[in-house]
């Protein structure tokens, strides 16, 4: 089991834009906070299964303090935890059913 804790930065503004502190290139929204957790795990779980694939580094995430010292007042930060088997096996069924619609 390949599990990883990053932090995502949460910055609220007309709904919440995503960010994570040393993870070039991951970033999402969403319209509510719940939306926002649902698709943070979804896009750092996507990057980090990219990475892993193609023989890149997965980078580490600054600890929860050492974000917090930079925080603007309109951020927040919330643990978001990846397990890249679940992700693969995501991937494996979603691939399947786009598979057996065309058949």
């Amino acid at each position: 089991m390949e599990k990883y804790l990053f932090y995502a930065r949460f910055t609220e503004e007309d709904g919440y834009s995503i960010d994570f502190p040393n993870v070039e290139g991951a970033y999402t929204e969403g319209e509510t906070l719940e939306e926002g957790l649902r698709m943070a795990e979804e896009c750092l779980g996507l990057h980090l299964y990219g990475l892993k694939e193609y023989g890149e580094v997965i980078p580490e995430s600054p600890s929860r303090e050492e974000l917090e010292k930079t925080l603007l007042s309109n951020q927040s930060i919330f643990e978001i935890v990846i397990d890249l088997d679940e992700i693969k096996e995501g991937i494996i069924k979603f691939k399947g059913d786009a598979i057996n619609e065309h058949i």
